[in-house]
């Protein structure tokens, strides 16, 4: 991860003995991804009220540790009686707010409407799987508080897709294979758009077989529409394994209005076929489960998605086995990141066999913007 410089949060915990191990993680996860901490811990002139009350104001936003405190009669608790008050502070002066909960703590009235929230047992601790999600929480709470200073994309904020569709098609004609990848989008905009749309067909792992292929045949047309549109595409970059295009619909679509299109792509060059033909020495495309794979593909969110469902197909003739794939998720900038685990259990994947083919589907609903939902796999020899 690349990041430009430290970025100012308060830190909102208790201080109690028995919560040391918890703040410690929290604390040092922060101080890994950039974001330094201040809290009123220490000693200062002024009550610990006004000095939170300081210290937020400067702050780019406010991190809290919401631990049990005093039992309740129904069985739960409540948090610490300063915590609560620096999240009302923060809340009061509009400051973005994390609130890392431990489970059992009451969250009532306006403190679930305002915040993230991520739960947490003391089991949690030592998880690897909790410890991933605290990472992958803080950093997208540390691109949130920071715009656009890190390295991350910013994602389209001007409209939303309703249903967003990619196939991925690979099928043998008797002498040679042939990629098709198929992208359906129904974007329903909430503001106006007055600028391009960026559409990308790119390898991950580039092959490196050596033949002179053709230029890919491309075509992009609007499905359905809340009025009349017309798309002007320009291509921006385009070789046998890849292409770039810049979409512009006319008119400006407005606040309400409704376009479906799809772009295809069709080409004999895409993703490594065999082992041949990767690139020399190269390090596996993606390590899942301690399993290197040398390719991998998918499909990275770059706006917000109600559903998504991506579907690859593998002719028989390639031979690709269920058991060489994996499916993943996984955080990516502009480059993978880190694997999202929790994200995949969410994530419905199938792998089967059918007409001789394998097919794979992976759906999700509300996908999160710039993570990668894919799959890796060994090449067949």
């Amino acid at each position: 991860m690349l990041m430009s410089k430290d970025i100012a949060v308060f830190f909102s915990c208790s201080f109690a003995p028995a919560d040391a191990a918890v703040n410690e993680l929290i604390e040092g996860v922060c101080k890994g991804l950039h974001l330094s901490c201040v809290n009123v811990g220490a000693g200062f002139s002024s009550v610990p009220p006004e000095k939170a009350r300081e210290f937020i104001s400067s702050a780019a936003g406010l991190i809290a540790v919401a631990t049990v405190r005093d039992r309740l009669d129904n069985g739960e608790f409540i948090m610490p009686a300063a915590v609560r008050e620096e999240i009302s502070m923060a809340y009061g002066l509009g400051k973005r707010i994390l609130i890392v909960g431990e489970n059992g703590v009451r969250f009532d009235g306006f403190m679930n409407t305002y915040c993230t929230r991520l739960p947490f047992t003391r089991a949690d601790l030592a998880r690897p799987a909790f410890i991933e999600k605290l990472v992958d929480t803080i950093f997208t709470f540390r691109h949130e508080v920071a715009g656009s200073t890190t390295a991350v994309p910013n994602y389209a904020t001007e409209y939303y897709s309703e249903s967003t569709r990619n196939m991925v098609s690979l099928e043998y004609d008797g002498q040679d294979y042939l990629w098709t990848v198929a992208t359906k989008k129904r974007l329903r905009f909430e503001a106006p758009l007055g600028r391009e749309i960026i559409s990308i067909v790119w390898p991950a792992v580039s092959s490196n077989d050596g033949a002179h292929h053709a230029l890919p045949e491309w075509e992009v047309t609007i499905d359905a529409a809340s009025r009349q549109f017309e798309m002007q595409s320009v291509v921006r970059s385009i070789q046998p394994d890849r292409l770039e295009l810049a979409l512009r619909f006319q008119p400006d679509p407005q606040p309400g209005d409704l376009i479906e299109f799809t772009r295809t792509f069709k080409s004999r060059r895409l993703n490594p076929l065999s082992s041949k033909d990767l690139p020399p020495g190269a390090s596996p495309a993606i390590v899942i489960n301690g399993r290197g794979y040398p390719v991998r593909d998918g499909v990275l969110i770059g706006e917000r998605v109600r559903k998504l469902h991506a579907h690859y197909s593998f002719a028989a003739e390639y031979g690709l086995r269920p058991e060489s794939v994996a499916a993943f998720v996984a955080s990516h900038g502009y480059t993978l990141e880190y694997l999202a685990p929790w994200e995949l259990a969410r994530t419905s994947v199938d792998v089967e066999s059918f007409g001789k083919k394998l097919l794979i589907d992976l759906r999700v609903d509300d996908p999160i913007p710039r993570y990668l939902y894919g799959i890796a796999w060994l090449p067949p020899a």
